[in-house]
């Protein structure tokens, strides 16, 4: 048992069990209740886990800041001066992205409302008082396995960052640019960061709000998190396939399959395609100056693919209400296939831009970058038609 001098100060009592169970996350337990701390403490210590309280956020705020090993934060949500959810948040956000903290907040029977929002809004699981040991035990343990999942994705994340900083030293180490090629393996690690976190984010976390509380959610809800689902996994799946299609051109497999194909029509494809799978806010896609009945020899799957991928690219950095245009024009020999828009940019680095370049030169062709005289650039994909 913990006397108050010692929960005021946030020492702990690491039970005689705890060398052997070494991977098990140390636990902060926040309450105003004494009596609960110390139930939760002595209950939580038997079963192998370092404890360590406090009876009052700012005191539990210290403690995370100073105890880098604290993984598990069971906090009241209603405590006199900062709520339990307004503290998780500071905790958090103190911390920034370099560190996993799992909160389970504990709430009265009356308070299952707050906890559910508390859920939606970050929290891992909630506790109902009177605590049931058994349900405490289970959902600690459950915690500690997430964290333990988290904390094996970020050391995951941070070796196939340092494989490719290897893998981009070698490539670049004897190259005159070498500059310039840091810049590049910077951005597109950057790039690849955001293309493949953020899809994979929305799956997880929606994933495991089902499978914890999926009672607490009504149809509507679930339906709802289900479509997240779904639509961030067809994401993924894209961005994957463009990289492997950018993987394929360094192999030598990009080769395109030309087939006649009525510009106007694989024009009107692109757009409702673009249209069916917008997600963000409200963008208007328009075509402008069809080269009509016109028909090209192109490899039309590769083209589709290649304007899609700078479509999104311009959806995700474009305002809301604003216009996407696309569209097409011949110079010559050549069929030239246009997008312009305020969410491209003349120095866009995108995995859309590259890839699109790379089908553009698969067919002996390029994609060359304009500014407009609006806000944004013009990208503009030349096929030769010989």
């Amino acid at each position: 048992m913990q006397d108050m001098a010692e929960i005021e100060k946030g020492t702990s009592k690491t039970n005689q069990h705890q060398s052997s169970n070494v991977d098990l996350p140390r636990v902060l337990i926040v309450d105003d209740d004494i009596d609960i701390v110390e139930e939760v403490s002595e209950h939580l210590e038997s079963d192998g886990y370092d404890c360590i309280s406090a009876l009052d956020a700012q005191t539990a705020i210290k403690l995370v800041a100073d105890n880098i090993d604290i993984g598990i934060v069971v906090t009241d949500i209603r405590m006199p001066g900062m709520d339990g959810m307004e503290m998780a948040r500071k905790m958090k956000s103190d911390a920034g992205d370099d560190r996993d903290l799992i909160v389970i907040v504990i709430t009265g029977h009356a308070g299952k409302e707050e906890a559910i929002e508390a859920l939606k809004l970050g929290a891992h699981d909630f506790l109902s008082k009177p605590i049931d040991t058994q349900d405490l035990s289970k959902t600690i343990s459950k915690a500690a396995v997430e964290l333990k999942k988290l904390r094996n994705r970020r050391e995951f994340m941070e070796r196939l960052e340092d494989s490719f900083n290897e893998v981009a030293v070698a490539l670049y180490t004897t190259s005159r640019e070498l500059t310039s090629a840091n810049k590049i393996k910077d951005s597109f690690l950057s790039m690849m960061g955001h293309e493949l976190r953020t899809p994979i984010n929305s799956i997880i976390g929606f994933s495991e709000l089902l499978k914890i509380k999926s009672d607490a959610l009504d149809y509507d809800r679930i339906d709802e998190y289900l479509d997240y689902i779904i639509m961030s996994a067809s994401r993924l799946e894209s961005t994957v396939d463009n990289i492997l299609m950018l993987s394929a051109d360094r192999a030598d497999q990009l080769k395109p399959m030309a087939s006649s194909t009525i510009v106007s029509d694989l024009l009107a494809y692109i757009k409702d395609y673009s249209l069916a799978s917008e997600d963000g806010a409200k963008i208007n896609i328009v075509i402008k100056n069809p080269v009509g009945d016109d028909i090209a020899k192109l490899d039309r799957a590769m083209v589709i693919k290649a304007l899609s991928c700078i479509i999104d690219d311009a959806l995700k950095f474009s305002p809301a209400n604003s216009e996407i245009v696309i569209g097409s024009e011949c110079n010559g020999d050549e069929l030239i296939l246009f997008i312009k828009s305020s969410g491209i940019s003349k120095s866009n680095n995108g995995l859309g831009i590259a890839l699109a370049t790379k089908i553009a030169e698969a067919h002996g062709g390029r994609l060359d970058l304009t500014s407009t005289d609006e806000t944004g650039a013009k990208a503009s994909m030349f096929i030769p038609q010989k």
